[in-house]
């Protein structure tokens, strides 16, 4: 007997386990099947992930259903690499698979009832059941069934299937992302097609169109083919009936459109990038796992590097996966990619429709492309043959998954590399300081690329001190000086990039009468105006119209205050009529494209001005940017986390990298209230290493990354007074563990509630501890094991290391 090891996909935490089925001798490590599952045997998908010996079940195992593939979806390496997930990010096997198969691969049953007959005797429930059967026509899912009859248990659905009036059963939904369509080939001999034309212009002219169009393209969709002849189904039907032609199904391959021909031909490099590409080429043909940080000023050409890199990985007969953080910047990427290796390259990222990355899936599995561009999720691409991993802006949040499985794209790139001795690259202007810790202990290997390529010059940065303008009696949210460069560039037709890492029109809306703030009543938030005359929660997305009194006191003296992206535009077009303006944050980015449609108009209508939030900090290189303004820099190096300042300085340092990357000298105006901060004076040297210096002193006085693991537990629930109890059991139970596995922490700081108190009507708690031992992953997964034992309808989520604290 075999027996086969099977993950159950399910989002249950309590079934996260390996559970033994009696297997066909067919059957492989990394198929899918259907199992009956749980004492209902209800027919759920799982995942072969191995087979055992024997069982402690041995004589009540039960058999697989089905087999859903001939061929493993899983490789035993990605397997693993799924066991990595699981253990890492504190996650069931389950949770971590669904990050490796595309979502249109997803399996999965629902319950549906049908009719067989009539009976005499029935209830008026079960006649009422019986009659919407009936009048229906068709099976139907058993809960809409219920529902749609009012009941609230299925005892009488039950006694209908005893009768034999209904029976209840197991039906297949999904499962298969191809897209099928029909096609028509001519396959009438040459030597009759003139008379089968010409009989059927007498007959049907609608079919003889459809034939003559079809003659000139051999085989075509049929709705193509009906749409081109100008005919209906029914004369393709005929042409279908006398010989003329086949109908039959293919699939059909879904492409993005970011995919191009190879049109570019590698550049010449400079004196740096080539020593970067020799070192890199190195390392490829030793194939033997190594990390570099490539530390590259904006304007260096890492991408460049990366070209070259990927065409010696290729030249290997391996493959290679490229990592950008948004999917803002995937485009661009994908431009430079598509133009050097063609058709050989595949996408991924949550942009694509879910069928384009389904195929996309397939074609990478299927080995039909050697390389691979992406956002976070493009690491998981189902390579076997892995030779180069390049993430490109390395330092970029976007990396760490804020959604459970929690996982850092980073160190699942470290992860893969590892298994298949490839040689990782990270890269970045500005790396975290935790990776140039790596570096400069000697772990990775450091290449430099100092100066910018052509010989361009690095931005000059200006600071503003807007406390100076406030004095001068300038109001405004644009200091004198920024203004002037705009101007500057108008007269000039150059254009700018303002940031600001706010969207909306304004921060808050607020009483001045008795100090009423507006906010969410789903999230202990402030709402946003808008300038609609609308107030939105960022968190939930509750919506409401704006207050022109107090609701608090009946004052008219509520206003908006703060500055947003849309406040920004609105102010430039007062101050300089007739200026164009776009705007790129997550307003208008939420289209599909609409990023790409965005920087496709900025670039080509030569627009004068871009404001926009984070996505306008990276990637963008255009050569008639010659200005960038930082509308407001206190927003971020006030913010309630230890990395406040790293963030700061490279987000200034990137976004004022943007400008001056053509043949013009670039300039950047950093406007603030605290001008002599640190990490601004750094930013507008673009002196990383120093910065570097004096953060890395203070992470280890203060015992913070990359010294200790933060860990940030929130317990979460409807009710406030039962979710503060819980958090103190949780708080409880995870002691215990601590000192059962010999865990100290450095840093423990007691129950308490988040910052952010309530998102969407669920209160939440945090407990946040400091440790260095790896023993941490067995604490946090056996307190989460007891906190599912108990089966509270509370939430428990341990993050290591999160993006944020809140």
């Amino acid at each position: 007997m075999k027996i086969a090891e099977v993950i159950i996909n399910s989002q249950i935490k309590s079934v996260g386990k390996i559970y033994h089925y009696i297997a066909e001798d067919d059957a492989k490590v990394g198929i899918r099947v259907l199992v009956p599952f749980g004492g209902s045997n209800k027919t759920c998908e799982g995942y072969i992930v191995g087979f055992a010996t024997e069982s402690d079940y041995q004589g009540q195992l039960k058999s697989i259903k089905l087999v859903l593939d001939s061929e493993p979806v899983l490789s035993s390496e990605r397997i693993e690499l799924a066991r990595y997930i699981s253990k890492t990010c504190l996650v069931t096997m389950a949770q971590a698979i669904r990050l490796l198969l595309p979502p249109a691969l997803a399996v999965k049953t629902e319950k549906r009832v049908k009719l067989l007959g009539a009976s005499d005797n029935l209830t008026e429930i079960q006649k009422n059941v019986v009659d919407i059967l009936s009048s229906s026509g068709k099976d139907i899912e058993i809960g809409k069934l219920m529902r749609a009859a009012g009941l609230k248990s299925r005892s009488a659905i039950n006694t209908l299937e005893k009768k034999g009036v209904v029976r209840v059963f197991d039906k297949m939904v999904g499962g298969s992302g191809d897209k099928i369509r029909q096609f028509a080939t001519i396959i009438i001999e040459e030597n009759m097609y003139d008379y089968a034309l010409e009989e059927l212009a007498n007959t049907s002219p609608k079919a003889a169109a459809a034939l003559e169009v079809l003659s000139e393209q051999s085989s075509m969709p049929v709705a193509d083919l009906m749409a081109s002849a100008d005919c209906g189904r029914s004369s393709v039907a005929l042409l279908e009936k006398r010989g003329y032609i086949i109908i039959e199904e293919k699939k059909v391959f879904r492409r993005p459109s970011e995919i191009g021909e190879a049109t570019d031909k590698p550049k010449k490099p400079t004196g740096q990038q080539k020593e970067a590409i020799d070192y890199i080429t190195r390392a490829l043909s030793k194939s033997k796992y190594e990390t570099i940080l490539l530390h590259g000023v904006t304007g260096s050409g890492k991408t460049e590097v990366f070209l070259h890199a990927a065409a010696q990985c290729i030249k290997q007969v391996k493959n290679a996966i490229i990592l950008v953080p948004e999917i803002s910047l995937t485009p661009q990427m994908a431009d430079r990619v598509t133009g050097r290796f063609g058709s050989s390259v595949a996408l991924l990222h949550s942009g694509l429709s879910m069928g384009e990355r389904y195929d996309e899936w397939c074609r990478i599995k299927n080995g039909e492309v050697k390389l691979v561009v992406g956002a976070r999720s493009a690491i998981f691409a189902p390579f076997d043959n892995v030779g180069l991993i390049i993430v490109d802006e390395e330092h970029d949040d976007s990396y760490k998954s804020e959604a459970a499985p929690c996982y850092s794209a980073v160190n699942v790139a470290l992860f893969r590399g590892m298994q298949y001795d490839s040689t990782v690259i990270l890269a970045s202007a500005t790396p975290s300081v935790s990776t140039y810790y790596q570096a400069e202990t000697g772990k990775y290997k450091i290449l430099e690329l100092s100066d910018r390529i052509n010989n361009q010059q690095m931005p000059e940065v200006e600071i503003v001190n807007m406390c100076g303008e406030l004095a001068a009696g300038n109001k405004s949210m644009l200091s004198r000086r920024l203004c002037e460069e705009i101007q500057k560039n108008l007269d000039n037709r150059q254009q700018t990039i303002l940031f600001l890492n706010r969207r909306g029109f304004s921060t808050f809306v607020t009483c001045r009468s008795c100090g009423y703030v507006a906010k969410c009543p789903h999230c202990e938030i402030s709402l946003t105006y808008h300038s609609k005359n609308k107030l939105v929660c960022h968190y939930c997305g509750y919506e409401s119209d704006n207050l022109y009194t107090c609701p608090e006191c009946d004052s008219p003296h509520i206003r908006y205050f703060g500055t947003g992206t849309q406040k920004v535009e609105d102010e430039l077009k007062k101050l300089f009529p007739g200026i164009s303006v776009i705007r790129m944050d997550a307003d208008t980015t939420s289209g599909r494209h609409a990023h790409q449609n965005i920087l496709s108009r900025f670039e080509k209508e030569k627009i004068d001005v871009l404001i926009g939030t984070q996505m306008v900090t990276k990637g963008i290189d255009f050569p008639l940017v010659t200005l960038v303004g930082v509308i407001s820099a206190d927003i971020m190096l006030n913010m309630d986390d230890y990395r406040a300042a790293e963030r700061s300085f490279n987000i200034l340092t990137q976004v004022c990298g943007r400008a001056g990357r053509g043949e013009i000298k670039g300039r950047a105006i950093i406007q603030s209230y605290t001008p002599a901060a640190p990490a601004l004076q750094l930013a507008k040297t673009q002196d990383y290493k120093r910065f570097y210096k004096g953060e890395i002193k203070l992470r280890q006085l203060l015992n913070n990354p990359p010294f200790t693991r933060i860990i940030n537990i929130v317990v979460s629930g409807e009710n406030d007074a039962e979710t503060e109890k819980y958090t103190h059991f949780i708080n409880r139970v995870l002691k215990k563990y601590l000192e059962l596995y010999n865990v100290k922490c450095i840093d423990y700081f007691e129950p308490a509630k988040a910052p952010l108190s309530k998102i969407k009507n669920k209160y939440r708690y945090r407990i946040l501890l400091k440790v260095s031992s790896e023993k941490i992953l067995d604490v946090l997964k056996s307190m989460l094991g007891e906190h599912e034992k108990g089966r509270s309808k509370l939430s428990v989520i341990a993050v290591i290391n999160p993006n944020s604290i809140l």
